[in-house]
């Protein structure tokens, strides 16, 4: 049995997010739809470290979440390891 993708957030209705820190220093920003996206994030060789979900309703508003987080906040992932 699969889960659907969980694309809003349940009571506010925002679209849902994530973001990582790429090898060439460029934050990228994805939606989110399950725990997948993060298991690629950590095969993935050009992913030094991302964000846990984002609840947002444009791309630039979680740009300017993620850009925080990534690089100015404490950090849940660092070199692909839980902190």
């Amino acid at each position: 049995m699969t889960s659907s993708p969980k694309e809003y957030h349940p009571k506010t209705n925002k679209l849902l997010w994530w973001a990582y820190l790429h090898t060439n220093g460029e934050i990228l920003v994805k939606r989110y739809f399950d725990r997948r996206d993060f298991e690629d994030a950590n095969e993935s060789p050009f992913v030094v470290r991302y964000t846990s979900v984002i609840e947002a309703d444009t791309r630039e508003e979680v740009l300017k979440i993620a850009t925080n987080r990534l690089l100015n906040g404490p950090l849940l992932f660092i070199n692909r390891k839980i902190v």
